[in-house]
């Protein structure tokens, strides 16, 4: 277990909603492996500094980047070649995209399919091609027969920090499963974030803290339908207290995402490389702290925030 500055940014460790399916309830958690190793070369992110709008995500390079015409050549008509149709040369286009998005989902590459045919949006059937195979990774039957271990997709989120290819679907670990709900955590880091940016950030709980409010408004806008969100339910969130240090961990929350406490991350990761997070590719242009000795499948790990204080309230556990 690690303490640092409620002030630097860690991958943020949230989320749990509860979704309805046929009559049953689905417990979502929405979160990364923890990484809970105490390595000492890189024990303390960087503090991070509070900007006015403080949880927003610094911008891309792709949204910062101007569009440019690839084509600077020159053309010109002559009467030995045919004049360019400006409405035949876009259907084409599209046509050929349409023919490539078939080719992936034939070749069962169904989230590739996916954005294709989001991209192509009105085209033919494009947008009902796309819903078809959303729904069939994300179906209320494919959550519901999901066992302990299983991965399983639900929602959409910016991942490989390319914004023109459209949304990554969010991979989900099932970590647990009742008769009316499953708990799950997200395979990956999704986003950078200080668990509190407020301008004042002594003694801040998890009740007040802006991690939270980025959980609960921003990030579950951006990473959920509205129908997807009618399915996610409001559940209450213990203030566990710390199980080392007498800190205050304030009241119980009701919150459709949220961080998971120390005691839950113990319960249900039984080893260190279990907690491991990796973070995605869009995480690390955000300034995760990134470890420099653990790997996971030979790719960079990362903390994770918890919701409870660590040895004092102006610090927080992860």
């Amino acid at each position: 277990m690690k303490k640092t500055s409620k002030k630097s940014t860690v991958t943020i460790s949230v989320a749990a909603f509860v979704i309805l399916l046929l009559g049953i309830g689905l417990l979502v958690w929405v979160l990364p492996a923890r990484n809970a190793e105490k390595e000492e070369s890189a024990a303390t992110p960087p503090e991070s500094t509070v900007h006015e709008t403080a949880l927003s995500a610094p911008a891309t390079q792709e949204e910062n980047a101007e569009s440019t015409n690839a084509d600077t050549s020159e053309h010109t008509t002559t009467s030995e070649q045919e004049p360019i149709d400006e409405e035949k040369k876009p259907e084409e286009e599209l046509a050929a995209a349409y023919q490539a998005a078939e080719e992936l989902l034939a070749a069962g590459n169904r989230e590739a399919a996916y954005k294709a045919f989001m991209v192509l949006e009105d085209y033919r059937d494009s947008k009902q091609r796309a819903d078809t195979i959303y729904e069939s990774v994300t179906g209320r039957d494919v959550l519901a027969n999901a066992s302990i271990g299983d991965i399983v997709v639900f929602g959409t989120y910016e991942q490989d920090g390319n914004r023109t290819n459209g949304s990554e679907w969010i991979e989900w670990l099932v970590l647990d499963k009742e008769e009316d709900r499953i708990l799950v955590i997200s395979k990956y880091g999704l986003s950078s974030q200080a668990y509190n940016a407020s301008a004042n950030p002594i003694s801040v709980t998890w009740m007040h803290c802006t991690a939270r409010d980025f959980l609960n408004r921003r990030f579950l806008q951006d990473a959920f339908s509205e129908e997807e969100q009618a399915r996610i339910l409001t559940v209450t969130v213990c203030a566990e207290q710390n199980p080392v240090f007498d800190t205050d961990s304030g009241d119980d929350t009701q919150d459709k995402v949220f961080l998971l406490s120390i005691g839950e991350a113990d319960r249900y990761f039984s080893s260190d490389e279990e907690r491991r997070c990796v973070p995605a590719p869009n995480t690390v242009a955000q300034g995760v702290c990134v470890s420099i000795t653990y790997e996971s499948d030979g790719r960079a790990t990362c903390w994770w925030w918890l919701r409870q204080p660590w040895c004092r309230n102006n610090l927080a556990a992860c």
